[in-house]
């Protein structure tokens, strides 16, 4: 698995001056460490081979939720990812979803409020010159959401820099 922290650093539980710096810069956080160690602690039991080809980028939080972006996985949806994602949320008590990391506003949003549809997602233009996405969800699946909707709109807008409304029609 490739990170940003060093390996002896997480084994260790103490950061070197580099990951430090990272850590003072806001590279990295408390919660990404936190994660990382129980990531490399699964790894290493040989229970999911599927993290050594994995790249963790980075944890998001909003509220009791946590998105963990990474690359290198081919459906975040197997079941695989499915069980380290439920291994993490009883380990850390939060609510955790792992998210392939992609520039497609509309595949994260998918992944991250699976399992509800997604309708669409339309520009609204404001008129002082910004925008802002809206993101459509059915009524019916409104009680399938994995957080509360202003929890999801934080973690988009945290995620992918973009000003963000969940409507639910």
């Amino acid at each position: 698995m490739k990170m940003p922290i060093c390996y002896f650093d997480i084994k260790s539980g103490v950061l070197c001056p580099q990951c430090q710096e990272k850590m003072r810069r806001g590279e990295i956080t408390e919660l990404d460490f936190r994660i990382l160690k129980k990531l490399v602690e699964l790894e290493e039991k040989g229970r999911f081979p599927e993290l050594k080809n994995i790249t963790y980028h980075r944890a998001y939080q909003a509220n009791k939720m946590v998105v963990i972006l990474i690359s290198g996985a081919e459906n975040t949806m197997r079941p695989p990812w499915t069980r380290i994602a439920r291994i993490l949320s009883e380990e850390l008590g939060l609510k955790v979803r792992l998210v392939e990391k992609t520039n497609n506003l509309r595949l994260l949003v998918e992944q991250i409020i699976s399992p509800c549809r997604l309708l669409g997602i339309n520009i609204l233009w404001l008129p002082d010159g910004s925008e802002e996405n809206t993101i459509r969800i059915p009524r019916s699946d409104k009680r399938r959401l994995p957080a509360r909707p202003e929890v999801i709109q934080q973690l988009i807008r945290d995620i992918a820099g973009v000003s963000a409304r969940l409507i639910i029609e």
